[in-house]
């Protein structure tokens, strides 16, 4: 709730001192209130004992006629590792504005299909992760289009991506 408190007063702040500037000539130092306001802020939440900059983590494993999975403003981890095999599965994943880390079987054969803009991503066994403005196809070794396997699609934009094989 401080959070939102927070970034509405800022906004406001901001506008006003825009109209106040363009209509009657006043300059009010947005940045120098603004320092203010965050350091306010930051001594509100410390005195509260709450921290508003902790991000909460949210873990699922996926089940049985879950397919989707959206990330917004947060931090998932979404474990794939304990779908059953036997048919060709297909998940799809929004993350915006977030990270969300995959844990996938490293003995199922998968596809991995990443589309997004501003995106930061690492596929499995990826020493170091790489940026996303596009589309990207990962595939393991084993994948086989006309066999049983994993069809992950990830649309991502200003986000953190990774894989891990398990």
């Amino acid at each position: 709730m401080l959070g939102a408190i927070f970034w509405a007063s800022f906004f406001i702040l901001l506008g006003v001192s825009i109209v106040l500037k363009a209509v009657f000539n006043i300059h009010i130092p947005v940045a120098q209130v603004f320092i203010a306001v965050f350091f306010i802020y930051l001594g509100m939440s410390i005195l509260v004992g709450k921290s508003y900059f902790k991000q909460q983590v949210k873990v699922f494993t996926v089940k049985k006629g879950e397919a989707d999975h959206v990330v917004v403003f947060s931090k998932h981890i979404i474990d794939l590792t304990h779908l059953k095999e036997g048919r060709k599965k297909e998940l799809e994943a929004v993350v915006v504005f977030g990270e969300a880390l995959f844990k996938l079987d490293e003995n199922r054969p998968t596809k991995i299909v990443v589309k997004g803009a501003f995106s930061g991503i690492r596929f499995p066994g990826a020493d170091k992760s790489g940026a996303l403005m596009g589309k990207s196809i990962y595939t393991t070794p084993e994948y086989d289009p006309d066999k049983d396997h994993l069809e992950l699609e990830v649309t991502t934009v200003f986000a953190n991506v990774r894989f891990i094989a398990e």
